[in-house]
């Protein structure tokens, strides 16, 4: 290439790219970016980067404007036909989940299986290459309920999917008649892998070999995640250099010529993109790898930034929409940090200290959390994965599928590897709560971290500006009290200034009603947790377990697991709840465990008067927590789930109680919440926390006309969303609004 052109083919890409997600999301921002790199080019009289640019960018939209779909109509029974990719199908006990295709565009599907022999039919992938004609709706896609929440509407249309659909029945099935199927051949891999081997071998085997992540991998995945080191699973792309690089060898070692067994390699190499799966790092890996197989083979000489921007190219042609999605923008990101450090790379250790701090601000974008530990565990481990765990599983394969016994082989991998995640589980402890720092943040301290890493004291500055904006989410210029939207239950986060105290009322918790409802996750992981973490929360002074129904502490031990609870709270005798009883002990120990009762006072920057219960219980609705604070000259009264006799008690405890906000008593059920107590508490605003479509039909139109007799302003999560007050200045009055953060705009 002409020197004039080395590393000039990067502002063409910039430019297209920039252009195309001013498209996709609507950003302003964006089109004043491509505008100033086109200035550039203008300015520097490159008229063949400027015409190039508008090729590219003129590809890059007419390729995204041909795949725009039309959406469905939500909450509506129809009748769609339905042809699965068998390679996506997830069996978690009696809840199918999998991806396929219909005639408006690709889809997310979930069904429930009815019985014994379902549960065996889907348990083998082959058996669905088929198209099947079912019975069903198209859920609500919402975009996130609750600030940092997860945001079903945007990772759909980030993952090109018209929505999920909700299977009631299968109405017919017919075979496909495609003679090769790239998915069939992948889902015959993994019900062969789940056949032949067991136990954590056939799950990493799965997980490396096939990029398959089942319930058993997220099992696992907090060690990796906490130890800093996933993206050896899921959005390095690491292994396809490696397999790659062993083909070539021996194809290397044949007596072809590279110019013989170029096309072969090809071949295998998309082969390979199938069989592992078609993720973003999987095609980003195999097209680096692609160029620069052709470029040897060819003698073109490219630089490695040029290289970079031709892989960018094919990427987004393949996928419009591979930097909105989180794997895709990892992947990328880190290739790119990489690229553009590997000149000042000493030794192989130092190098992944400074890569993993130089991504750090990706990670605090993304998982609002850095991994100290992240940049020594992936230097040291890299190598276990690349140079013994990834031959030793081919190693396997190989020999099963010549029928040599491999039993004992799988027994002693699968007590290595219980070994090896016992190891990493000390990495748990040097994980640090960050918060959420804003997109421009975040490029910011890209560019500043790269341009500072060419100096000889980088890590120095650049770490302190790191630690600057590392600080600035954990300790917010506000307090707040947030109604934190859990679907059919209560989770309430009470922040005092610069989150000085931090307390919380109840975890939520999945409740499962047949359909309704996935399996799988703990609910609190989509919702209480990311709220906890983007606000930089990693301290909970204390936790407030109103009483012991799931809706309310079902996610107690995701909690504890998660964070770093210096007190539970707890009614007198609840622990003596079914629900409580079942609680792994272990956790519990971790934390200091008070009952309460009524007249207690708890708290310090924030105080919290006990009202009830009165007596001793076993954490039934009766026996609920009542909980009284005033933050900012604002009383907010939490009622829990206690109903007409409990409220009928409290008045005559309380005669002169008063509220400015009250939340509502069993989520708006007619069994709480009377006109007597609304009267006597005499409160302006209610905050009924109730799941949407929820089957109980909370709230009850007799408390909602109640509510509206007393003057009483009501707002419902199953409307809202996350409910907040928030202060930013101390003796103001608060604003109440819906807080949410769209990845599209943030």
């Amino acid at each position: 290439m002409d020197k004039r052109w080395k590393n000039q083919l990067i502002f063409p890409i910039l430019i297209a790219t920039s252009l195309l997600y001013a498209v996709i999301l609507q950003q302003m921002i964006l089109l004043f970016i491509a505008s100033y790199f086109f200035i550039t080019i203008c300015y520097k009289k490159q008229v063949t980067l400027g015409l190039l640019s508008f090729f590219v960018a003129f590809l890059f939209l007419v390729n995204f404007y041909i795949r725009i779909e039309e959406q469905p109509i939500t909450n509506q029974e129809i009748t769609i036909e339905l042809t699965i990719y068998p390679d996506t199908i997830k069996l978690n006990n009696d809840f199918v989940t999998l991806e396929g295709k219909t005639k408006q565009g690709n889809i997310y599907a979930q069904y429930a299986v009815k019985n014994t022999e379902e549960v065996i039919e889907w348990q083998k992938r082959t058996n669905w290459q088929k198209v099947i004609r079912v019975q069903g709706k198209y859920k609500n896609s919402q975009s996130a309920r609750n600030k940092h929440g997860f945001d079903r509407a945007w990772y759909e249309f980030s993952n090109n999917k018209i929505g999920t659909f909700q299977i009631e029945k299968i109405l017919a099935k017919k075979d496909e008649n495609y003679r090769f199927s790239g998915r069939k051949i992948r889902a015959q891999a993994i019900d062969w892998v789940e056949t032949t081997f067991f136990g954590k071998t056939a799950t990493y085997i799965k997980a490396l070999l096939l990029g398959y992540r089942d319930q058993e991998f997220q099992e696992i995945r907090k060690a990796y995640s906490s130890s800093g080191i996933l993206h050896l699973f899921s959005i390095s792309g690491m292994h396809i250099s490696i397999f790659f690089g062993w083909c070539f060898y021996l194809f290397r070692r044949s007596l072809l010529t590279i110019e013989e067994f170029s096309g072969p390699f090809i071949l295998l190499m998309f082969f390979a993109v199938i069989l592992f799966g078609q993720g973003l790092s999987i095609w980003r890996g195999m097209l680096m790898y692609l160029i620069q197989f052709v470029f040897r083979a060819k003698q073109i000489h490219w630089s490695a930034l040029d290289q970079f921007s031709l892989m960018l190219f094919l990427l987004l042609l393949i996928e419009p929409k591979s930097l909105i999605q989180t794997s895709g923008v990892l992947s990328i990101l880190l290739a790119l940090i990489i690229l553009l450090s590997q000149e000042q790379q000493k030794n192989s250790f130092l190098y992944s200290l400074e890569i993993s701090f130089l991504a750090s601000p990706i990670l605090m974008f993304y998982f609002f959390e850095i991994p100290l530990l992240g940049g020594v565990l992936t230097a040291l481990i890299a190598p276990f994965f690349s140079l013994l765990l990834l031959p030793s599983f081919v190693l396997i394969c190989l020999l099963a599928a010549m029928q040599v016994p491999v039993t004992g082989l799988n027994s002693w991998f699968n007590q290595v590897l219980a070994f090896f995640e016992s190891i990493l589980q000390f990495s748990e402890k040097f994980v640090v709560i960050t918060g959420k720092i804003g997109l421009s943040i975040v490029f910011f301290l890209l560019i500043i971290g790269l341009l500072a890493y060419q100096s000889k004291r980088w890590k120095y500055w650049y770490f302190g500006l790191l630690l600057f904006y590392l600080l600035i989410p954990r300790f917010p210029l506000y307090s707040s009290v947030s109604f934190v939207d859990v679907g059919q239950g209560d989770s309430i986060v009470i922040q005092s200034f610069g989150n000085q105290e931090v307390y919380v009322i109840d975890t939520g918790g999945k409740m499962n009603f047949g359909d309704e409802e996935e399996k799988g996750e703990a609910n609190a992981m989509y919702t209480v947790v990311p709220f906890l973490k983007g606000e930089g929360i990693r301290k909970i002074d204390g936790l407030f377990l109103t009483h012991g129904d799931f809706d309310h502490a079902g996610d107690l031990e995701t909690i504890l697991e998660e964070f770093q609870v210096k007190k539970l709270y707890l009614s007198s005798g609840m622990l003596q709840h079914k629900n409580m009883v079942n609680l792994d002990k272990k956790l519990l120990k971790k934390v200091k465990i008070v009952e309460l009762a009524q007249g207690e006072r708890v708290g310090n920057k924030i105080t919290f008067e006990i009202l009830a219960p009165i007596k001793t219980g076993i954490g039934e609705n009766k026996d609920s927590l009542v909980l009284q604070t005033t933050m900012n000259r604002i009383k907010f009264l939490f009622m829990g789930d206690l109903e007409a006799e409990g409220e009928g008690q409290l008045l005559r405890d309380y005669p002169d109680i008063q509220a400015d906000v009250v939340k509502l008593g069993h989520h708006g059920s007619r069994t709480s919440s009377t006109k007597l107590f609304l009267q006597a508490i005499g409160a302006k605003q209610g905050v009924i926390s109730c799941g949407v479509n929820n089957h109980f039909n909370h709230p009850h139109p007799e408390v909602l006309a109640n509510l509206n007799q007393h003057q009483v302003r009501v707002f419902r999560t199953d409307q809202e969303g996350m409910i907040r007050y928030i202060w930013h200045q101390p003796n103001k009055l608060p604003k109440i609004k819906r807080e949410l953060v769209n990845p599209s705009s943030s």
